[in-house]
């Protein structure tokens, strides 16, 4: 159903694995067009509003898990802007590129986009025969709950998620992707993810990923190789999450990716 889906918005599909539930689209481009202020308000009222028009990409990961007789679905969207040197990204003001008197321009990842996800899911759950008063019906109870979250502290390399287990397995199973983690596989029973470092915000799974962002698809991709463990243990009405490296693997800076992971979960799960 998801790939119809995906067929009959026109989206390609990069990457799938059925073993562990994963289906990675292709980039799809859109145009969006600066905004039209000095020199480049001249262009447009010449006709030639489009030397200024510029790119962007997307793409979508999609998590299919099987819980009991039910599916989970988790979306995470990554967006790409074609952004002229020294341009101020519209969604983080921090965020710009080193000038340059060149007219080329380069590529600028965006944060995940929740209300893209959430246009995802809708669409889909529409498409897979919900009323759309239902879905928006359910909509607005998962906005509730999410406004009602409690925060996830970081006590030294322990993550304490103040919440009951079965929560902070969904929880974290969402917030990994957001933070650079791609899941192979996972054992629920042990409360373990293995997990691999996404490339630049979105591996194809591909190693050289950045390079073939938007170039040529390879026919066959493998999913990467785990290289760390997150571990989820029960602690009263809490639970404690933490990140190891994954048996027979080597990372030199471990102790910086680890806090640069932990630190990452901690803000999507506070």
């Amino acid at each position: 159903m998801l790939i119809a889906f995906l067929n009959q918005q026109g989206i390609g599909i990069k990457y799938s694995n059925k073993s562990v539930g994963l289906v990675q689209t292709n980039w799809v481009a859109r145009d969006t067009i600066v905004p039209e202020t000095g020199i480049r308000a001249f262009f447009g009222w010449a006709g030639m509003g489009s030397q200024y028009s510029l790119d962007a990409k997307y793409m979508f990961r999609v998590n299919l898990w099987q819980n009991e007789s039910n599916t989970q679905m988790f979306v995470t969207n990554y967006e790409m802007d074609e952004v002229y040197p020294n341009c101020v990204n519209n969604l983080n003001q921090n965020i710009r590129i080193a000038p340059s008197d060149a007219q080329a321009t380069k590529w600028m990842p965006l944060p995940p986009n929740p209300q893209m996800e959430l246009s995802f899911l809708m669409q889909f759950m529409a498409f897979a025969g919900l009323n759309p008063d239902s879905v928006k019906q359910i909509v607005t109870k998962a906005e509730v709950m999410e406004s009602a979250v409690p925060q996830a502290v970081l006590v030294g390399t322990t993550l304490v998620i103040n919440d009951p287990f079965d929560r902070a397995w969904w929880r974290t199973s969402i917030a990994l992707e957001r933070a650079g983690l791609g899941v192979t596989d996972r054992n629920r029973s042990l409360g373990e993810f293995y997990v691999y470092p996404l490339r630049a915000n979105a591996d194809n799974p591909n190693p050289d990923a950045f390079e073939r962002w938007f170039g040529k698809d390879k026919s066959k991709l493998e999913m990467p190789k785990a290289k760390y463990t997150i571990k989820l243990v029960v602690d009263g009405d809490k639970t404690d999450l933490t990140l190891e490296e994954y048996p027979n693997t080597i990372d030199n800076k471990f102790v910086e990716h680890q806090k640069q992971y932990l630190d990452a979960l901690q803000i999507q799960l506070k």
